[in-house]
């Protein structure tokens, strides 16, 4: 039996078409994202990289990237109503059905209760303070305006791992 060479260069292009086919493959289901602005602090940081992956499913309390209703912008914002759940903003903190799902220093929006219609999704920034999000835009998110689910940081490299 002969003894088959295997040259250096052909082992490069062969870990390299590899590493090409996985890359395309992930890149069709998954996205890098750069956080920009600081509607997301303290959870997400301006400059922040984070992986965006194809969404499963809609789960309240995760982050999505959608796209706002008013004028199409891309953004990263925290899902905190489905269709026909009650969110009231109540000195500062925000319930969902009755249950208290974050506490907040915000006043902003005290004391309003919305119900959500069908396909209508509300979706708010971390720092209420600061963020333009479902309080403030003409109309509700719509299932169709979900682009991807926020799942883990990259960069820093000292803050790497799962977002939520």
């Amino acid at each position: 039996m002969e003894e088959v060479k295997v040259s250096t260069l052909q082992k490069a292009v062969v870990v390299m078409a590899t590493a090409l086919f996985f890359s395309l493959l992930f890149l069709k289901t998954n996205k890098l994202v750069v956080i920009s602005g600081v509607s997301m602090e303290p959870t997400l940081q301006d400059g922040d990289i984070v992986l965006a992956n194809s969404i499963v499913g809609l789960t309240p309390g995760e982050i999505y990237v959608v796209k706002e209703p008013e004028n199409g912008l891309i953004v990263v914002k925290r899902l905190i109503g489905i269709p026909g759940d009650t969110i009231r903003f109540v000195n500062g903190d925000t319930y969902r059905n009755g249950i208290l799902v974050s506490k907040r220093t915000s006043e902003c929006w005290d004391n309003q209760t919305m119900t959500l219609g069908p396909d209508e999704y509300l979706l708010v920034g971390d720092n209420r303070e600061k963020s333009y999000d479902g309080r403030h835009w003409s109309r509700f998110v719509h299932l169709s305006e979900f682009q991807y689910q926020i799942t883990t940081r990259l960069y820093p490299f000292d803050n790497t791992g799962k977002v939520g």
